[in-house]
């Protein structure tokens, strides 16, 4: 089996994205593997944010 470098782990604190976090916690030990995590919020269609036009 290759090795892993980098694992990138979507979390929003629900019951799932912990386990996902401590999984790759688990699969990065013994080894140099680099966790990236990045939080994912759900934003209603009907929030009316505006975005500035490009």
């Amino acid at each position: 089996m290759a090795s892993l470098k980098k694992i990138l782990v979507p979390f929003d604190r629900s019951p799932n994205s912990i386990r996902g976090l401590d999984s790759s916690i688990e699969i990065t030990k013994g080894g140099d593997a680099e966790i990236t995590g990045f939080y994912v919020f759900h934003l209603p269609i009907d929030a009316r944010i505006k975005y500035p036009k490009k």
